[in-house]
């Protein structure tokens, strides 16, 4: 006696649920060779961490202060972020802001500068008008190797302009390169601190006026002369139809 022996063909779901299985959930693959069978390495689990996609960052450095604090000094601190450009060979001083929590500035701008200097370039920031508290947002780029910068120091001098005399200097900020990895970019509040003036000889001027009857339209002219040298001309505008008497 025989028994029949009847196969149930797979529907079509079946089949399809067979073909796509997700690889996360078959253990391992056997690849059929000629002689032997190599098992492939299972499939990285979905949403796993890839530290290569991940950069590490920095934290904000505090110099010449407690974090987030302004000293009772009151002139206030820079914010500003140090970076490297490898492919250039320039490193990067982004002048971010400078907050001030007393008083403020009144025409502040920022000198930066790389000591021992690198070129002849003057570098400095945009006058902010009546801001006691400037946001500055600019780069500027000294051409410089990775391996000196170990030697240099950063001085970031804050100015008030003046338009009638010499600008005052309020403080400055300095940090040695050597103490930090410019490598990466690194965000740094740095405290003002204020500059030490030397002390400077009073000088004396010596002005002589003179004055001609005869003449018609008077006028002063001022010359400055340094080592004998004239070195500027000022002349005021002519006063007409007055006449002097003594």
């Amino acid at each position: 006696m025989f028994q029949d022996i009847f196969e149930i063909p797979a529907s079509p779901r079946t089949a399809t649920l067979s073909r796509c299985l997700s690889p996360l959930l078959i253990h391992s693959t056997r690849m059929a060779s000629s002689d032997s069978y190599t098992t492939a390495p299972p499939a990285s689990p979905l949403g796993a961490i890839q530290p290569d996609l991940y950069v590490k960052k920095n934290g904000p450095l505090f110099i010449g202060g407690i974090a987030g604090k302004s000293s009772s000094a009151g002139l206030g601190r820079l914010h500003f972020r140090l970076s490297y450009d490898f492919d250039k060979s320039d490193f990067i001083v982004h002048l971010i802001e400078a907050p001030c929590d007393q008083g403020g500035f009144t025409d502040p701008y920022v000198r930066v500068s790389l000591l021992p200097e690198v070129d002849a370039r003057k570098r400095q920031t945009s006058i902010h008008r009546n801001n006691p508290n400037p946001l500055f947002d600019q780069m500027f780029k000294f051409p410089v190797s990775h391996e000196e910068l170990q030697f240099k120091t950063l001085v970031l001098q804050v100015f008030d302009y003046d338009r009638f005399s010499r600008n005052d200097i309020i403080g400055e900020v300095t940090m040695n390169l050597s103490d930090v990895d410019i490598a990466n970019s690194i965000e740094i509040w740095g405290e003002i601190a204020r500059t030490k003036k030397p002390k400077e000889d009073i000088q004396e001027v010596l002005i002589s006026l003179s004055y001609l009857p005869s003449a018609e339209h008077p006028f002063v002219k001022v010359y400055l002369q340094v080592n004998g040298k004239r070195v500027k001309r000022r002349k005021l505008h002519q006063r007409r139809e007055v006449v002097i008497q003594y």
